[in-house]
């Protein structure tokens, strides 16, 4: 595999856009806890 395929197979996530402050930076807050399917557990 080359380098350019290994780094596309990388994990999404969806997010809110919290706070931009300024033209580069953001900050995102996405919920990444899901509770078990059996033990209802996070």
């Amino acid at each position: 595999m080359s380098e350019s395929q290994t780094r596309n197979n990388r994990k999404e996530l969806l997010g809110i856009v919290r706070s931009k402050t300024g033209d580069k930076s953001l900050k995102v807050v996405y919920e990444y806890k899901v509770p078990h399917p059996l033990y209802k557990k996070e």
